[in-house]
C-alpha cells in the first residue's frame, strides 16, 4: 500500500448516514480494549463503545452513569425498533459473558492479566421512564480513563457495520494506523485471529474457510469506513497459517486523527483539513503546558459558542488573546491570584471577559484594513489611468500618421477637426506650443490631454473606449493580472516617524 499523508479530521460526507449530530462520537479507547477474546455480538459491542462513551468523562468520579434507551438505539443502529427487550438481552450478555484483554500484549503490561464482564451492572429507571442506568467493573474504570495506547474510534462509524467481524478488525485495524505514516500492517496467527474474532472450532474450520471470511470483511470495512484495507493470507507450503493486515485512511475519506485537537468543531467551522494542524497548534501547545484537558465537555461546550460567534480567523485571534492574557498574569506576583490554569481559561471564555477589548481591537483593525484597501484601490485607479491614457495616444498617433500618409488626412482637415473636437482649454495651450500650427506631423511631437482622451468619442474615425469598459477588459487580461500581482506583492512605502 503506498504511502499516505494522514489528513486532520473525518469528512461530514462519508456517507449519508452520518448526520451531523453524530460527527462528534470520538471515542478514546484504550487498545487493551480492543485486542480481547470474546465472542459477544455486533450489536452488544456496539452497545458498549456508545456506553463508554457516555460515560467517560464521568469514569474518574462516578460509579453509576445513565442514559435514555432511545439514544442508545438511536445510535446502534437500532432506532426503528419500538420493543425494548432486544436491547435487554444484550445488556444481559455484556454482563455475563467474561472478556480476556490485551491478547496481542501492545500494552505491555501485566496488570491486564485476567478477565471481567464489561459491565457490572444494570437497570432500568422506575422513576424516570425509558432511562437505563450502568456500571463499569472498578478495574476498567480506572484504566479505560485517559489511556496512554490507545486507537480513537468515530462511533459514527462503527454504527454502520453489519458484521460483527467486520466491525472487530476495523478497530484492530485503526489500531495498528502509524499516526505519523497513515499506514500500518500486522500479522496474526491462525490461532491468534481466531481468538480475537472468539471463533468457535466448529467455525470456519478450514484455511479456505478463513479466507473467504477475511475476503468479506475487507469487502465490508473498504466499503463502509474511512480506512482502506487488504488482508492476504500467508502460507506454509500449501497450507494457510496466518493473514497479513495492510491498512492506512483513505485520502479522499479524512480520518479522526488522535492528535486533532476539537474534531467537531474544525469540521463545523468549516477549516480546510491541511490547516487543522497548524492553526491549531497555539492552542493544543498552551493546553499541554498548562494540563488543560481539550477533551473537557464543559470547555469543547465553551469552545463550540466561541466557533458559532466569529468566523475561524476572529476564532483563533479570541483564543490568542485569551492566551496571551492568562500568560501575562502568570507572570505577575503570586501569579495574580491565579490558582488554576484550566479552571481561569474555562472562566474567560465562558464570561468573554475579553470581548470588549477584542471587538474594539478588532474595529481597528478592520478600519486600518479598510484604509489600505482604499490606498491601494487608488494607487491602482491611478496606474490604470495612466496606462489607458498612454496606450491611447499611441494608438491615436499612429492612426492620424497612417491617414496622413495615405492622404486621407489633409492640414485644414485636421485642423478643423481638431478645432471642433478638442477642448478649449487645450485647444490653446496646443496652438501657443506650436505657434499656431495644427497639423498631423506635429501632433506626434504633442502630448495629448488627459481629459480628451478620457472622453473624446471619436477624432478623424478613430474612436476613443471609454476608460471604464477598457479597464475591465485589461483587468482580465495577462498583463492586468500581472500588475495587480506587482501591486499586491510591492512593499509598502515607510511612513516617517512624527515626534
Amino acid at each position: 500500500m503506498p504511502k499516505k499523508n494522514l489528513p486532520e479530521t473525518i469528512s461530514p460526507t462519508i456517507h449519508d448516514e452520518i448526520d451531523a449530530s453524530q460527527r462528534g462520537l470520538y471515542l478514546k479507547l484504550h487498545s487493551a480494549a480492543i485486542h480481547i477474546e470474546n465472542s459477544m455480538s455486533l450489536l452488544a459491542r456496539k452497545c458498549w463503545l456508545h456506553m463508554l462513551l457516555n460515560a467517560y468523562h464521568d469514569l474518574p468520579n462516578k460509579e453509576l452513569y445513565q442514559i435514555t434507551l432511545k439514544e442508545l438505539k438511536d445510535h446502534v443502529g437500532e432506532s426503528k425498533t419500538r420493543n425494548n427487550k432486544h436491547i435487554i438481552e444484550t445488556l444481559r450478555e455484556l454482563r455475563k459473558k467474561d472478556v480476556t484483554f490485551n491478547i496481542f500484549g501492545k500494552d505491555g503490561k501485566t496488570e491486564w492479566a485476567g478477565c471481567t464482564s464489561l459491565i457490572s451492572e444494570f437497570r432500568v429507571s422506575t422513576e424516570k421512564a425509558g432511562v437505563l442506568l450502568y456500571a463499569f467493573p472498578p478495574f476498567l474504570r480506572e484504566h479505560l480513563y485517559q489511556p496512554s495506547v490507545y486507537a480513537k474510534l468515530n462511533l459514527a462509524i462503527s454504527k454502520l457495520f453489519r458484521s460483527k467481524h467486520a466491525l472487530a478488525i476495523y478497530m484492530f485495524a485503526v489500531d495498528y494506523i502509524y499516526r505519523d505514516r497513515n499506514e500500518g500492517s500486522k500479522n496474526l496467527s491462525i490461532g491468534d485471529l481466531r481468538r480475537y474474532l472468539g471463533l468457535e472450532e466448529s467455525q470456519y474450520r478450514l484455511g479456505g474457510d478463513m479466507v473467504r471470511l477475511m475476503t468479506a470483511v475487507a469487502k465490508e470495512i473498504n466499503e463502509e469506513s474511512n480506512i482502506d484495507i487488504t488482508i492476504v493470507p500467508e502460507k506454509s507450503g500449501r497450507k494457510i497459517v496466518g493473514f497479513k493486515f495492510r491498512m492506512g485512511y483513505k485520502l479522499d475519506v479524512l480520518p479522526v486523527e488522535p492528535q486533532t485537537l476539537l474534531p467537531a468543531v474544525s469540521i463545523e467551522m468549516d477549516i480546510p483539513p491541511k490547516e487543522v494542524e497548524l492553526r491549531f497548534a497555539a492552542l493544543e501547545a498552551f493546553a499541554e503546558l498548562h494540563d488543560i484537558d481539550l477533551d473537557n465537555p464543559t470547555l469543547e461546550l465553551h469552545l463550540r459558542a466561541l466557533a458559532q460567534t466569529y468566523a475561524f480567523d476572529d476564532y483563533q485571534a479570541y483564543l490568542e488573546l485569551v492566551m496571551k492574557d492568562i500568560q501575562r498574569r502568570l507572570k505577575k506576583p503570586n501569579a495574580d491570584g491565579i490558582q488554576s490554569v484550566p479552571g481561569i481559561f474555562v472562566h474567560y471564555l465562558n464570561k468573554r471577559l475579553l470581548k470588549g477589548r477584542f471587538e474594539r481591537s478588532r474595529e481597528k483593525l478592520v478600519q486600518k484594513q479598510q484604509a489600505r484597501q482604499a490606498e491601494y484601490q487608488e494607487q491602482l485607479d491611478k496606474l490604470l489611468r495612466d496606462l489607458f491614457i498612454k496606450e491611447q495616444e499611441q494608438a491615436f498617433k499612429a492612426y492620424v500618421a497612417s491617414q496622413a500618409k495615405q492622404g486621407l488626412l489633409t492640414d485644414d482637415a485636421f485642423e478643423a477637426e481638431l478645432k471642433a473636437s478638442l477642448p478649449a482649454q487645450f485647444l490653446k495651450q496646443y496652438l501657443r506650443r506650436f505657434q499656431g500650427k495644427l497639423t498631423p506631423e506635429l501632433l506626434s511631437l504633442a502630448p495629448l490631454a488627459a481629459q480628451q482622451l478620457l472622453g473624446a468619442g471619436a477624432i478623424f474615425g478613430f474612436s476613443f473606449p471609454e476608460l471604464a469598459e477598457w479597464r475591465e477588459q485589461y483587468l482580465r487580461s495577462a498583463d492586468g493580472l500581472a500588475l495587480i500581482e506587482q501591486l499586491e506583492q510591492s512593499p509598502k512605502p515607510k511612513r516617517r516617524a512624527t515626534v
